[in-house]
């Protein structure tokens, strides 16, 4: 009766977790990451991630491709940490489209913003990026990708100071500005 009892309980929690992660309104251009401005001393890298093959990747490596996105941390001279973005595969880069007050409107405008301006004006880098900001990348292969910054996160270790930032993200991967779902 005990593994009877086991076996259902374990079906039920499969299909919980397959029912709820299965979003009608997402699609397979959208996803979520954390990056981190820790350094690996080891390898000398830190780690970005890369829209098109929805994975991370070191940079510097050597290996193609880079990533799209890294997180930097910028050390003001009193010791103050803040973090920005940059994208070491491209000249293209950054651009900021939103600042909210609060989770629920950045992702309220995240979730409409349709279409990017590809007259604004691009970075390379970002400047201080913060919490329930909206930003669009254009990536060295051509395409947009739309990012809310959902959290912020300062900690320590025996290295010293770092930053993690989690963020959602839509890759438009056809060239256009246009973020509709497929």
């Amino acid at each position: 009766m005990y593994y009877k009892f086991t076996a259902k309980l374990f079906i039920s929690l499969l299909f919980l977790m397959a029912v709820s992660c299965n979003d009608p309104d997402k699609d397979e251009n959208w996803g979520a990451f954390v990056l981190s401005s820790e350094f690996d001393f080891t390898s000398s890298s830190i780690v970005g991630y890369n829209f098109e093959l929805k994975t991370y990747k070191r940079f510097p490596s050597g290996d193609d491709p880079v990533p799209d996105i890294i997180l930097d941390k910028y050390t003001l001279p009193g010791g103050e940490i803040f973090p920005g973005f940059s994208s070491p595969s491209n000249d293209a880069g950054f651009a900021l489209v939103s600042e909210s007050g609060a989770l629920v409107e950045a992702l309220e405008f995240f979730d409409t913003y349709q279409e990017f301006n590809p007259a604004t004006a691009l970075s390379p880098s970002t400047d201080t990026i913060k919490k329930f900001q909206v930003w669009v990348l254009k990536n060295s292969m051509e395409n947009y990708i739309k990012m809310v910054v959902k959290d912020i996160l300062y900690l320590q270790n025996v290295s010293g100071d770092y930053i993690k930032v989690s963020i959602e993200y839509y890759h438009q991967d056809d060239g256009t500005p246009f973020f509709e779902k497929k």
